[in-house]
């Protein structure tokens, strides 16, 4: 089936234009009509419902920006491509926003870029085979083949003739390498989905055309993220001059790339080589600086590599015991500042250590498993059935900077305390009920009362006692002392804890009243209920396996 497109255009010339720039049935699209206003092109919308609008920004009877928002909002999968005939980073901006697929400007509008934003703006699976841009073409690969080999520094005395068959400039004299590396990748690969690839070939072009006008040189894809690009002039340059136009370069295609694509990136710049056997060792220059855009976040050029802090033991980089006592210290108080907090001070505490890549997946990694060892422990499944998008953090941590990577964690936590918070809130309960169930799990270590709570969700508390009574089958007070029991239950298994201590971190004021609640609820004293959990373990495990995991930690951290 075709894809339906309308275009809207002030501009009769311009459609006419559109419409003849492509054989459009033979690359899987119909222009199902057309409009020249911002007022008949939502009639045209509502009546022809097409798959695809490219429309003009500057319309005469309104700001293209609303006819945009009119798609948005009542037609969200209707793809939008925008057109403006002027250089207006403020329109592109705010379009892009808007949910725009791609910006294209007039008087740039050629086949293979309407055909790129077409593809952008329409399911790739329901195009014929022949109607996307191949992205690997015979020339394409011979040429990607060649580069690779020039920035490998293999088989060199053969490569010059075979760059000149296909007109590739080839470096013969003073060169160098830059590593360009689009950011947000993760953000951009749930964006584009399979498109990411259409988008991408984009960047390539744009690069391309950039380097084409500043100066002799080729652009070689690496991953489907980065890109190397190689300045190889015909005339000798000096060191400075090359460096001028490097920078000079590098400051277009940011802004080509924010403008055209909606993207920033990171470029590392290589040393200049004398010779074309001294590329390989500008290009591995490059590569080892752009690794630093982990730590230096987005849109930036990277000239020097920072000097690493030298880590005497390699473990170091690894969660301390301390820490992770504290993250699950506050986990139990549902204190989610204090988390976030201490997940900051363990990014900030690597990023000063800089750590290569590797290492810092391996801690995004250690907090997400204590995160997944407290969700056992409360009983709540595993962390992808609370938050859902979490298995795309470890198909993009490849991509992500260090501080997008301590906020998915910060995420993953804050998404687990909000689930535990919500531990016994049901559908069918009054609201009142599941406010409460809320708070009570937010702050039963506090010393709170039924009148707190009631003041919480903003009812008095014998309405709260009656309805959380109808809905629980018990009354406000049983529900917090049945939290604070099992909470008190968890303690014991897990850490080395005085009663008395024990009796305040689960929010009683009193041991006596502690104790007689705790009694109530087990059958036990805290005192029989603990020996009853060390014969259990004694029996089961051994002597030395009786202790808990935090037992353990803090034994290995004395004796060190």
């Amino acid at each position: 089936m075709l894809a339906k497109v309308l275009i809207v255009d002030d501009e009769v010339v311009f459609r006419s234009h559109l419409r003849n720039m492509l054989d459009w049935e033979r690359h899987g699209f119909q222009i199902c009509g057309e409009a020249d206003a911002v007022s008949s092109a939502k009639r045209k919308i509502a009546q022809l419902k097409p798959d695809i609008v490219i429309t003009d920004i500057c319309m005469p009877d309104g700001d293209g920006l609303s006819l945009i928002s009119f798609i948005r909002e009542g037609y969200p999968l209707t793809g939008v491509i925008a057109l403006s005939g002027y250089d207006n980073y403020e329109y592109v901006r705010n379009s892009l926003k808007n949910g725009v697929c791609d910006y294209l400007l007039k008087h740039l509008v050629d086949e293979s870029s309407l055909l790129s934003a077409l593809s952008l703006a329409f399911p790739s699976e329901k195009l014929p085979k022949d109607g996307l841009p191949s992205l690997q073409n015979e020339r394409g690969a011979k040429k990607q083949a060649l580069l690779d080999k020039l920035l490998k520094g293999e088989d060199l005395d053969n490569l010059e003739p075979e760059f000149e068959k296909l007109g590739i400039p080839f470096p013969k004299q003073c060169s160098a390498v830059v590593i360009v590396a689009i950011d947000e990748m993760s953000r951009h690969k749930e964006q584009y989905g399979g498109k990411w690839e259409i988008m991408f070939n984009k960047i390539n072009e744009v690069a391309e055309e950039i380097m084409n006008k500043a100066i002799d040189g080729v652009v070689a894809p690496k991953g489907d993220d980065k890109l190397a690009l190689v300045f190889c002039p015909d005339a000798k340059h000096s060191s400075a001059t090359l460096h001028t136009v490097i920078n000079d370069t590098i400051s277009k295609l940011r802004q080509a790339l924010k403008m055209h694509c909606n993207v920033t990136a990171c470029y590392a710049i290589g040393d200049i080589a004398p010779s074309a056997d001294q590329v390989s060792s500008s290009y591995s220059t490059a590569e080892a600086l752009i690794t630093e855009r982990v730590y230096l976040g987005f849109d930036r050029i990277i000239l020097t590599k920072t000097k690493e802090q030298q880590v005497s033991d390699p473990e170091m980089y690894n969660i301390s015991f301390e820490d992770e006592r504290s993250i699950i210290k506050s986990f139990e108080a549902g204190d989610s500042a204090g988390i976030r907090n201490i997940i900051g001070k363990i990014f900030e505490d690597r990023r000063k250590m800089r750590l290569d890549i590797s290492k810092l997946q391996i801690v995004l990694a250690e907090l997400l498993n204590i995160l997944h060892w407290q969700l056992r422990e409360n009983k709540m499944g595993d962390l992808a059935e609370i938050y859902p998008s979490y298995h795309k953090i470890f198909g993009n941590i490849q991509y992500m900077s260090l501080d997008e990577m301590m906020k998915c964690v910060a995420d993953c936590y804050q998404k687990a305390l909000d689930a535990v918070a919500n531990i016994g809130v049901q559908d069918d309960f009054h609201t009142v009920t599941n406010q409460a169930c809320v708070y009570i799990n937010r702050h039963f270590a506090s010393n709170i009362s039924l009148n707190d709570i009631a003041e919480a969700v903003g009812v008095t508390p014998a309405y709260l006692s009656r309805v959380f009574k109808k809905d629980k089958r018990q009354t406000v007070v049983e529900h917090l002392n049945c939290i604070r029991v099992e909470r008190a239950k968890k303690l014991l298994r897990e850490r080395r804890v005085s009663f008395n201590e024990l009796a305040e971190l689960v929010g009683f004021n009193s041991n006596t009243y502690f104790f007689t609640v705790f009694k109530k609820y087990t059958g036990k004293t805290p005192s029989d209920y603990k020996k009853s959990l060390d014969g259990q373990r004694e029996g089961e495990f051994g002597e030395v396996d009786a202790k808990s995991k935090v037992e353990r930690i803090a034994d290995r951290a004395q004796s060190s």
